[in-house]
């Protein structure tokens, strides 16, 4: 079964892939109130993205926001450039992206045949919106050529999104004597 397949039309659906997708950015916390109409300082971020909003909502156009991360190659200095210098053990590091074992990061195997894709992280931390108007606009303008992950890749990334979206901080110790002496009733 391939990874991926190759899309010439305008459809999109989670797991397309969009090389050198422009990105605005607000560059600069605006001063409150902000009023409509107001011009913000942006700047277009380009980078290789990758559609994670479910793709029923993409193809029923539920939605006016488009969720996209970013992907970064796999060679080490990129991935120290784009996760972070300070994490000094990026064979562990390595390893648990490609155990699935650290949320936030997904592992692309390669493409080999054009458009090209090398051994590649998906990287939740920084997950932007686009709107799907924009977004429908400027595949078109590409000549709607692109990757889209295949199942059961695309399942295993929409479960990586989920993962990381639902991870939750709790303190080290809850104290259930409450819960412990509650009757039922009290529950009603």
């Amino acid at each position: 079964m391939p990874t991926y397949e190759l899309v010439h039309d305008e459809s999109i659906m989670q797991g397309d892939i969009i090389f050198d997708m422009p990105v605005p950015f607000i560059t600069e916390v605006p001063k409150f109130p902000i009023v409509k109409g107001q011009k913000l300082p942006t700047e277009i971020l380009s980078y290789n993205a990758i559609l994670i909003s479910q793709s029923c909502d993409l193809e029923l156009s539920k939605i006016d926001s488009v969720l996209v991360a970013e992907l970064i190659d796999w060679p080490l200095q990129e991935m120290q450039q784009k996760i972070g210098k300070n994490n000094k053990d990026w064979i562990k590091t390595r390893k648990e992206i490609a155990q699935g074992k650290r949320p936030g990061y997904s592992l692309l195997p390669p493409h080999e045949s054009n458009p090209k894709l090398p051994w590649t992280v998906v990287q939740y931390k920084n997950i932007r919106t686009v709107n799907l108007s924009y977004l429908k606009s400027y595949i078109k303008s590409t000549g709607c050529t692109r990757l889209r992950v295949s199942s059961p890749l695309r399942e295993y990334l929409s479960q990586s999104v989920g993962f990381f979206f639902m991870r939750v901080g709790l303190p080290d110790s809850i104290d259930f004597s409450d819960f412990e002496n509650a009757s039922w009733n009290s529950f009603k």
